[in-house]
């Protein structure tokens, strides 16, 4: 039996993926279904090593009860692709891989670098102001998990998780690298919560200056960039219309964010203890495992980046704030290392972060489920194993 483990994102539930679980059964009704709730919420801000525990005590629960699963995948949409990627460590490192086989690996709009936004120039004030106010929101609303989304946290020996799960020497990537296919659907516009570097993986977006062409009309939201040949830069063109929504947000924004950090970030953390009990908050099981996931390659590159105190958190989390840094260059090339199968999702619609998912009745494009439906879960291969 093939056992596929789907989490929602952030404050969301199993019901966000409704659509798409719903979409893969009918296409492979024999795949075991495990749509993770434990983490849904206001418990998706105790940490994506919290969560990520919470969903490995769930899977191998479910596997002790259910010996006839053979083979496992995973899909996340957004926080839970994170959540996936630690899961996998853990489950590698207890040597579960061992006895059920790692399959098909999903990402979907998935910070996998992380959700900091970068410094703008002062002279683009609303989106210098917007940047700010989104790192400071995700820091704060979103207790743990924002500190460890923007590389503030120290998960071990001062270095944030992230960090540590980029390390090609760590537990975490091998226990990716033994999937048969991995792949991350990405937004390539309407995404301000999960942009296009991070959740593809890059260096940089060039579909800041070039045009995306459709790559089948069959599934006209998912695209290409133009061949450097035939491309035309393009840009956005000013639209005064802008002036007034900015300025109301500038003017209004610091309100409700202050009110929102207040009520909700002290509602999560005194509600924290209780939800974390049993827990491995301390992660001892990692301990095994530090001197792979500390690698000398990893201090190097933190010891390129300062002028003597390398190992300085504060100096660390001033050079995440960048957009190119030697660190997050060092994770974007670890990570591509192992071989991913990037899909680039355009949608018009306003929020595409929800969209990509059909995470809401309202969303109306839907091709791209079709995309990953038809792509994912219809090759043979797959079908076969699925159906042992």
């Amino acid at each position: 039996m093939h056992l596929l483990v789907c989490h929602h994102g952030l404050w969301g539930n199993a019901e966000h993926l409704q659509f798409l679980t719903n979409a893969i059964s009918q296409r492979q009704p024999d795949l075991k279904l495990l749509c993770c709730n434990s983490n849904r919420g206001i418990n998706t801000l105790d940490g994506i090593d919290v969560c990520g525990d919470r969903i490995v005590r769930d899977i191998l629960e479910l596997l002790q009860s259910e010996p006839s699963i053979t083979e496992i995948s995973f899909l996340g949409y957004s926080l839970g692709g994170l959540i996936c990627r630690y899961a996998i460590g853990k489950l590698f490192a207890h040597g579960t891989f061992s006895s059920v086989q790692p399959r098909l690996f999903v990402t979907m709009a998935t910070p996998h670098l992380g959700s900091e936004l970068p410094k703008v120039s002062m002279w683009k004030p609303h989106v210098a102001f917007f940047n700010r106010a989104f790192n400071t929101l995700t820091r704060t609303f979103t207790s743990r998990t924002g500190h460890q989304l923007t590389l503030r946290d120290q998960y071990h020996d001062g270095l944030p998780l992230l960090i540590m799960m980029a390390d090609h020497d760590s537990c975490f990537i091998q226990g990716l690298q033994l999937f048969a296919r991995r792949a991350c659907f990405v937004n390539v516009q309407n995404d301000p919560t999960v942009r296009f570097t991070t959740g593809s993986i890059e260096h940089s977006n060039p579909y800041r200056k070039r045009p995306a062409e459709v790559i089948d009309p069959q599934y006209p939201s998912i695209v290409r960039i133009v061949p450097s040949e035939d491309a035309v830069l393009v840009s956005r063109p000013f639209n005064p219309t802008d002036i007034p929504k900015y300025g109301m947000f500038i003017l209004l924004a610091p309100v409700f964010i202050t009110i929102a950090l207040t009520a909700l970030s002290s509602y999560a953390l005194y509600h924290r203890a209780n939800r974390i009990s049993g827990i491995d908050v301390e992660n001892e099981w990692f301990k095994e495992f530090k001197q792979k996931a500390l690698t000398e390659s990893c201090k190097d590159v933190l010891d390129s980046t300062t002028t003597g105190e390398a190992e300085s958190h504060q100096h660390i989390s001033a050079l995440l704030t960048q957009e190119s840094t030697n660190i997050r260059h060092w994770m974007v090339d670890n990570l591509n290392r192992l071989g991913w199968e990037k899909v680039h999702v355009r949608l018009e619609q306003r929020r595409a972060h929800a969209g990509i998912v059909v995470r809401r009745a309202s969303d109306k494009t839907t091709d791209q489920v079709s995309y990953l439906v038809d792509k994912y879960f219809t090759d043979l291969d797959f079908v076969s194993t699925a159906k042992k």
